[in-house]
């Protein structure tokens, strides 16, 4: 939603013959029990029985507001994260080993003195990224997800440690989902809208 709610303007005023109805639901739906058409999912693209395709690959990085950068004890490197509140994503995954976590991220930068048990936690990713960029403190955020707030300066990635993510976004619908010209015409916009990021 973080990601496709600002876009969405721009897609009514292209087709507004196409009506958009939007679920926030981080499970992949039921496609044989919910009106649903297409789904925009965070995963491994494997679901027995639909049809899916890769939208962009995703990276996690350390990110905050650049306010953080500034200020009494300003966050210059990673030894200094212990002055800060560290933003937890707890939504769910795919695969709990896919997760990308200030644990795994301050044990692979050997950084020591730094509770990765503390701090504030989310159930989304987006209201993370939220977070970050109110100055609650520093995220392990997804690139993707954040593109707009990096691009307009309220987030920056910290240390030069941007790390690829197993998991991707994928469109994901009912095999022949795609006849229907309202269902291509969603699904070939989104693919025009991630090939920017």
């Amino acid at each position: 939603m973080k990601w496709l709610v600002p876009r969405l303007a721009a897609f009514k005023q292209n087709h507004p013959d196409v009506d958009v109805r939007l679920s926030s639901d981080i499970a992949l739906p039921d496609f044989g029990r919910e009106d649903v058409d297409i789904a925009i999912h965070n995963g491994y693209g494997d679901y027995p029985g639909l049809e899916s395709e890769r939208l962009v690959s995703n990276s996690v990085a350390p990110m905050c507001s650049p306010l953080l950068l500034s200020g009494e004890r300003p966050l210059r490197s990673p030894s200094d994260l212990r002055d800060f509140t560290l933003l937890h994503d707890m939504g769910p995954s795919e695969a709990d080993d896919a997760t990308y976590d200030w644990d795994t991220w301050l044990r692979q930068h050997g950084v020591e003195g730094v509770d990765a048990s503390l701090g504030l936690r989310f159930g989304t990713s987006a209201d993370v990224l939220n977070a970050a960029v109110a100055g609650a403190g520093v995220a392990i955020g997804k690139t993707a997800l954040a593109v707009d707030d990096l691009r307009a300066g309220r987030l920056i990635c910290l240390f030069d440690s941007v790390v690829p993510e197993e998991m991707a976004y994928y469109a994901v619908y009912r095999p022949g989902a795609l006849e229907q010209p309202r269902v291509r015409v969603f699904r070939d916009w989104l693919f025009s809208e991630f090939a920017e990021i």
